[in-house]
């Protein structure tokens, strides 16, 4: 197997996953910054995102939450979701869901917002804003688990 990850991204729970279970696997940090690996990556997954699982058969995963359920009930002794078609591991899934789309997208604007404007005062306010939005996320995440 091969994983493409990058730090700072989702992929890594997919590393810490692969790390977690001992299972043996090919890792191929990707850096768009430094254009390292992004090419290979490419062929794998032409979006050029990460996490991509390249099985040993050639077949290709995307997205963490597919990955991780993956290699969780391929190489795990204990069912960590819970029983196919149960309420555990429905709501195990959610939280995946969760954390991987409504959760993680909230950062983007804070490491990007010299990417929106090259006003200083704006990028702070910009800042901010989804600072306050993610401290509302974790407070619900808190209170629910």
């Amino acid at each position: 197997m091969k994983l493409f990850y990058s730090t700072g991204t989702c992929s890594m729970a997919c590393l810490m996953e692969i790390y977690e279970l001992g299972v043996a696997c090919d890792l191929v940090q990707v850096s768009w910054k430094n254009n390292e690996n992004v090419r290979e990556l490419e062929t794998y997954n032409p979006l050029g995102t990460v996490p991509v699982l390249v099985l040993d058969d050639g077949q290709v995963l995307t997205q963490n939450v597919a990955i991780l359920e993956y290699l969780g009930h391929k190489f795990s002794l204990a069912d960590h979701l819970g029983a196919p078609g149960s309420m555990d591991r429905s709501k195990a899934l959610l939280w995946c869901a969760y954390v991987a789309s409504d959760f993680h997208k909230l950062f983007t604007p804070i490491f990007r917002a010299e990417d929106m404007t090259s006003s200083d005062v704006a990028q702070k306010d910009i800042e901010k804003f989804w600072q306050n939005m993610i401290h509302a996320q974790l407070k619900h995440i808190n209170q629910t688990l």
